[in-house]
């Protein structure tokens, strides 16, 4: 240690994941000592809340510390070395929204995912952006470490647009994962060296071993996923987790079916099996409802106690798995560490049939490169049908005019019949596509194959530029087509991923799709 002490702001500072970050840089204070922290939050209300909280724990724990909280950027950025970030543009009331309007047409309800994911990603990028532009404006020398969602459409977005901001997305999780793993096989955390490879929300772990011995231990996980999933009896007593994600945690048996050599991320139910988790949802009480009666509820009542007793002495607010990743990281890069941590980064080579500078979520050595892995080619036809999806997302953001163009799929091999599906989400930001997009790449792919180069079909051809269309924006990925007229509502019917001989028509669905007005 060189003797330093650390300037953090948390952005989002109103969020119910901030008093366990503080709490967690305050168990570390001999590894990770710290000059000052501020929040920083739009929502002075909301903020105040854990913010009055907060100051009363710090006062009590580590006065020698400088702690505030503002709404003013400049006073929240001025001076800073880590910008912890984890901000919900639109809050609540936007994700409840996100989940269940597609709900109502029979689709998948999620945040991160979908419909909701799409429209919760167009404003998270605005969000995120105005925000590094704050650090580089006020602290160009900070490192922002983020955990705004959907992290893949966000990381896309930092990648394209602020290219140069000094700025790890991170996700945790795989973190939470693997803490289950090492619950299964009667280790610790830090026990485990985990190789994993994906998108955000959307990867394999292929290898999990002993960090000393080199046991190694997917055997012994792969036989436990496959009855139990990752759910453990331990998760359940020691870690906040409502009856939903119990359910999602059991849900990975059945993911780990579709192909046993690699250990899924739970995440993948909501594209492998997208009937069964509309049929398992209460369209009139998602996600969003179990968050604000819960977890909402829970650290919001618990800021409020302590501001009414005036002490914090009552262990109120607590850590998890949120809070030490993302205190971990910050120590990795503070100290260079060489510390080995899944982080969202630009590709590289780290899984070497896939885009050099697509975002993949894949095992760095914090301060070098991330490691290598090698995906199937099945992983290849995921991956490349959703990076193009947050490429088109991330590079037109902000253009007013409106795009007519056509995604066109050939030929998806082994998907499951119903992914993807999409429904009507209003977007609360001004956004549109525009019409400047080229195709990515060519028709023919050709990838290294035991030492030989071999030539396979592309997957889909991604972009086709329709002027016939010219106010309608309109995605054919086999049987599914989606219209989204003059930027105000989207639309997907469901889809079918099987080979399909030629283009559907727009009139051919017609009968499946509701009245559009404005």
């Amino acid at each position: 240690m060189n003797g330093k002490k650390f300037n953090v702001v948390i952005a989002g500072g109103g969020s119910t994941y901030t008093p366990g970050i503080v709490k967690m840089m305050l168990e570390h204070q001999e590894d990770f000592p710290l000059n000052s922290v501020t929040l920083y939050d739009n929502d002075a209300e909301r903020q105040a809340v854990i913010g009055e909280a907060l100051e009363i724990l710090m006062k009590e724990e580590a006065p020698q510390i400088h702690f505030a909280y503002t709404t003013d950027p400049e006073t929240a950025f001025t001076g800073k070395d880590f910008c912890m970030a984890h901000i919900r543009v639109g809050k609540y009331a936007m994700r409840r929204l996100d989940e269940r309007i597609p709900m109502k047409y029979g689709v998948v309800g999620q945040e991160t995912c979908g419909p909701g994911g799409i429209a919760y990603g167009m404003r998270s990028i605005t969000g995120m952006l105005e925000i590094i532009d704050y650090m580089e404006k006020y602290s160009p020398d900070c490192w922002m470490l983020n955990y705004s969602n959907p992290a893949s459409i966000v990381a896309e977005a930092c990648r394209v647009l602020r290219p140069k901001a000094k700025v790890i997305n991170i996700c945790d999780m795989p973190v939470g994962t693997r803490r289950r793993m090492a619950y299964i096989v009667g280790k610790e955390y830090d026990d485990l060296d985990v190789r994993y490879f994906g998108l955000n929300h959307f990867g394999w772990w292929t290898s999990v071993k002993d960090k000393t011995t080199g046991e190694d231990y997917m055997p012994k996980l792969i036989k436990y996923v496959a009855e139990n999933g990752y759910l453990t009896q331990k998760a359940i007593e020691t870690q906040h987790m409502d009856a939903s994600w119990q359910a999602t945690h059991r849900k990975a048996k059945d993911l780990l079916a579709l192909d046993p050599q690699f250990l899924p991320n739970t995440y993948l139910k909501y594209y492998m099996y997208p009937d069964y988790v509309v049929e398992h949802t209460d369209p009139n009480h998602t996600r969003a409802d179990e968050v604000i009666e819960g977890r909402e509820k829970e650290v919001f009542g618990a800021a409020r106690e302590i501001i009414r007793k005036g002490t914090a002495t009552g262990g109120e607010f607590t850590v998890d798995n949120h809070a030490a990743f993302i205190v971990s990281l910050a120590r990795a890069l503070a100290y260079n560490t060489h510390e080995i941590m899944l982080c969202i980064v630009e590709n590289k080579g780290a899984i070497s049939n896939f885009d050099d500078d697509a975002m993949v979520e894949v095992p760095c050595v914090v301060g070098f490169g991330p490691s290598v892995v090698d995906a199937d080619v099945f992983l290849d036809c995921l991956f490349q049908l959703f990076l193009d999806f947050r490429l088109c997302l991330a590079e037109n953001v902000f253009d007013d005019g409106l795009a007519s163009f056509r995604i066109v799929t050939d030929r998806v091999p082994a998907f499951p019949s119903s992914v993807l599906s999409l429904s009507d989400v209003p977007f609360p930001v001004c956004s549109s596509f525009r019409h400047k997009i080229s195709l990515l790449f060519d028709n023919e792919q050709y990838r290294n194959q035991e030492g030989k180069a071999t030539k396979k079909q592309n997957c889909y051809q991604k972009v086709i530029i329709c002027p016939s269309e010219p106010c309608r924006l309109i995605f054919v990925y086999c049987g599914a087509i989606l219209a989204l007229p003059e930027g105000t509502l989207l639309w997907l019917q469901r889809c079918n991923f099987w080979t399909v001989e030629s283009l559907f028509s727009l009139t051919a669905v017609t009968q499946n799709m509701l009245a559009l007005h404005h």
